[in-house]
């Protein structure tokens, strides 16, 4: 594997957590964070870790077509890379990226664990193809099928030679 192709193993490490009725950020983060420890994705320790970096680092996005966030915890706390999707069906309240701006009513709710900081840019670099993308992430919203996120990330995360 070159420089330019991290391991993002994490495409064959999903897990979608659907939520009904209203629910907190912090038990959304919660909730999706355990998944990831049970699953073995993530140490013990993990929700507490991501819910003080959601606290220091927001990770709302207003994107045309959804409201998202797209949270993580430091890499020490990771174990494989994986990805645990949460589907709201009403939306939680989560302060926008940069800590500026409204609130973010984000109806989806991507937990990024990726061990390493080299995948995480590259899976970011990918996801931000999706969410620039109204008519995929519109239809994300409308149709809430993660294999359409999931095969678009599969196809831009390919290995490249160089």
């Amino acid at each position: 594997m070159d420089d330019h192709n991290p391991d993002l193993g994490f495409l064959t490490h999903i897990e979608t957590v659907r939520f009904s009725g209203s629910i907190a950020r912090d038990e959304v983060l919660s909730s999706l964070a355990s998944k990831a420890v049970a699953a073995g994705w993530a140490k013990p320790g993990y929700p507490e870790a991501l819910l003080a970096r959601e606290a220091a680092y927001p990770t709302g996005l207003h994107a045309r077509g959804m409201d998202l966030a797209i949270p993580h915890a430091d890499p020490e706390w990771t174990l494989v890379p994986a990805l645990v999707v949460g589907i709201l069906q009403q939306p939680a309240s989560f302060q926008p990226m940069g800590g500026q701006g409204p609130e973010v009513l984000a109806t989806f709710v991507l937990l990024l664990v990726i061990p390493s900081a080299d995948a995480h840019v590259e899976f970011l670099r990918a996801l931000t193809g999706f969410i620039e993308d109204q008519r995929l992430l519109e239809e994300l919203g409308r149709t809430q099928n993660v294999e359409l996120l999931t095969e678009y990330l599969r196809s831009e995360l390919q290995p490249r030679t160089t």
